[in-house]
């Protein structure tokens, strides 16, 4: 006697992501159409990634959120510290020293959390991106999720701050995101840039940390830019500089020394942000399959 059981049906394979032979920038008009179509398909997924990477990030964590603001005060502490200690000499400032780093930090940490997105994200879901149709947007918009979420926490560190401090806020603060959302944006085309490399070469990221460490000093983090000499030429050609320069000063003292360069950095980094998307979409095809390679 034959028993029949029930069925089971075999699991399906991956979809398979097929790709044409014609270049893709082949089609001009048809690639914009399609990466701006993977943009607005990406939102639904882009949320649900930022909100697993934010439950992921404090899961474990013995301060839950708050976490976030230590590294910014204890970088103002050693700051304080050594500026105390005569090792780090500044000139008086407008406003209070303790403020004047506590808002460079939380720039530079945002800019580098930006700058680090891309490639921790494509990284982490190339597997995904190889065997599906989900577009890299949603990794990128998911991860910057993040970046936002930390920031801000670190907003009401810096608020608090204000009122610890008892400092004024100028008229001009309203434009501050205006600046901070330039240097976002640059770490995210700096990111983006990088990210198809790091799938190749796992050591680019490595390098990232030691060139980073090193930007910091030639930023106008800990100080604000010399007006002459060497380093004041170097962190002249630094793109942070205006950027983060003219940020804090939007937020804490409304006067800005060089409006027009920061203004000019900015659509320069919106046109670079525009440039590095495009060679994601190109790269990161050919980046991933040399990555399962």
């Amino acid at each position: 006697m034959v028993i029949e059981g029930r069925r089971r049906e075999a699991p399906r394979a991956p979809r398979p992501v097929v790709r044409t032979p014609d270049p893709p920038l082949a089609r001009p008009r048809e690639f914009v159409r399609t990466a701006w179509l993977d943009i607005s398909r990406s939102r639904s997924l882009a949320l649900e990634m930022a909100k697993r990477d934010v439950r992921s990030q404090y899961r474990q964590t013995m301060f839950g959120a708050a976490v976030v603001a230590v590294p910014p005060l204890a970088m103002t502490a050693v700051a304080l510290g050594f500026r105390h200690a005569g090792i780090l000499n500044v000139e008086s400032l407008a406003i209070p020293y303790g403020l004047f780093v506590l808002l460079g930090v939380i720039l530079w940490t945002t800019f580098l959390d930006a700058l680090y997105a891309p490639i921790h994200g494509l990284l982490a879901e190339q597997r995904l991106l190889s065997r599906t149709t989900s577009p890299p947007e949603a990794v990128i918009l998911g991860k910057l999720g993040q970046v936002f979420f930390n920031l801000g926490i670190r907003m009401v560190l810096l608020a608090a701050a204000v009122v610890w401090y008892g400092a004024s806020v100028p008229a001009t603060a309203v434009l501050a995101p205006l600046g901070l959302l330039g240097l976002i944006a640059l770490g995210t085309a700096i990111g983006l840039l990088l990210a198809p490399l790091n799938l190749i070469y796992r050591d680019v990221s490595r390098l990232l940390v030691t060139v980073t460490t090193f930007w910091l000093f030639l930023s106008p983090v800990y100080f604000e830019a010399p007006a002459s000499g060497t380093i004041a030429t170097i962190m002249s050609l630094n793109p942070v500089t205006p950027l983060l320069s003219g940020t804090r000063a939007l937020a804490l003292t409304g006067q800005v020394t060089d409006p027009a360069h920061g203004v000019s950095v900015a659509l320069g980094t919106l046109l670079l942000l525009a440039l590095c998307w495009v060679y994601v979409r190109v790269a990161l095809p050919v980046a991933i399959e040399q990555f399962n390679d």
